[in-house]
């Protein structure tokens, strides 16, 4: 369930970038 912490990561990153 690791991947899912790191995807979900990934998506607030990028939202935060936009």
């Amino acid at each position: 369930m690791h991947n899912a912490w790191h995807f979900y990561y990934a998506l607030i990153l990028v939202i935060k970038v936009v």
